[in-house]
């Protein structure tokens, strides 16, 4: 039963590990979605700025041209800054998702050895039960014999190995 105990202890221990590590792959899960959103918004604001870039240079808007021109070239260095954070957010989720994937296998076999472990038990439970079910009805057997005939005398005959032969002597 002690090593029952300590495997149900264990089990809750990696049970509550494995729960952190899914709490922290959602965490990087939302960092990278994050992360993705910022650098759609860049693309999307450098396309839209290239549209107005455009749109200035055929209208003649000299000054709308130059902020536009900066606006994009902004827009492209922040793409640039955060292609390598995505690419890191990712990294970082592949890593958390295998941990992750790792913790719950400990988990899982732990749980297979509870299992055995239970079954084991009530193997045995039920094996001891049986037994003393079998004594009983042998002993119950045996006394229901003499009980019939009380003439009869059981008496040991020989020793062999440590074990006593038993045979009947009818008088």
């Amino acid at each position: 039963m002690a090593v029952k105990r300590t495997l149900k202890r264990l089990w809750r221990l990696r049970e509550m590990e494995e729960e952190q590590s899914r709490l922290q792959l959602e965490r990087m899960v939302a960092d990278r979605n994050c992360r993705q959103a910022e650098l759609e918004a860049a693309l999307d604001r450098k396309l839209n700025v290239g549209r107005e870039f455009m749109a200035s240079v055929q209208g003649g808007d000299r000054p709308g041209r130059c902020g536009a021109a900066m606006e994009m070239k902004l827009a492209g260095k922040k793409v640039v800054t955060l292609l390598p954070l995505l690419r890191a957010a990712e990294t970082e989720l592949l890593r958390g998702r295998d941990e992750y994937l790792g913790r719950r296998t400990q988990r899982q076999q732990l749980e297979t050895l509870l299992v055995n472990a239970r079954r084991a038990a009530e193997t045995e439970v039920a094996r001891r039960a049986q037994q003393i079910l079998d004594d009983w009805y042998g002993r119950k057997t045996q006394i229901a014999r003499v009980v019939a005939d009380p003439r009869s005398s059981w008496e040991p005959v020989a020793v062999v190995d440590d074990e006593v032969e038993i045979e009947r002597n009818p008088d």
